[in-house]
């Protein structure tokens, strides 16, 4: 037997493996959710972070019902604190550091949080589904 040259460069095999893990890198989670979140991922346009974000917020900008009650779940600073109830009325902008940014009604006005720091309470079961969903990916990014 005589050596041969190699099929695959380096750069090829880490291409490919790249995009194996981008199509199944949320399956971990299982069940359903996994799959509802890899699916999302799925339509980024490229591999890279910022991809993924521009993909969730699409779809979210596409699938979110307005308005919708939801309550502070992380720290806050400023007048809205964690554990406060809002109205989401909203999305605003996509953030490259805090994703997708949502304008919020509460007690001390209109304020923009991060969508990855609320959780949906008063939504139809999509709304609430999706808002969980994001923040999962958001956390586990």
């Amino acid at each position: 037997m005589e050596p041969v040259a190699a099929r695959d460069t380096e750069d090829d095999v880490a291409a490919a493996t790249a995009e194996l893990e981008s199509q199944t890198s949320w399956l971990y989670l299982g069940g359903e959710q996994g799959k509802r979140i890899q699916a999302i991922v799925n339509r980024a346009a490229g591999h890279t972070e910022l991809a993924a974000f521009r993909a969730w917020h699409a779809y979210l900008e596409e699938h979110l019902v307005f308005p919708f009650a939801a309550t502070v779940v992380e720290y806050q600073r400023g007048p809205v604190r964690q554990g406060a109830r809002v109205t989401v009325l909203a999305i605003t902008f996509l953030d490259e550091t805090y994703g997708t940014i949502v304008a919020v009604k509460h007690t001390h006005g209109v304020n923009e949080l991060p969508l990855c720091d609320l959780k949906a309470t008063e939504a139809d079961t999509e709304t609430r589904q999706l808002v969980e969903d994001y923040a999962v990916w958001f956390a586990n990014r």
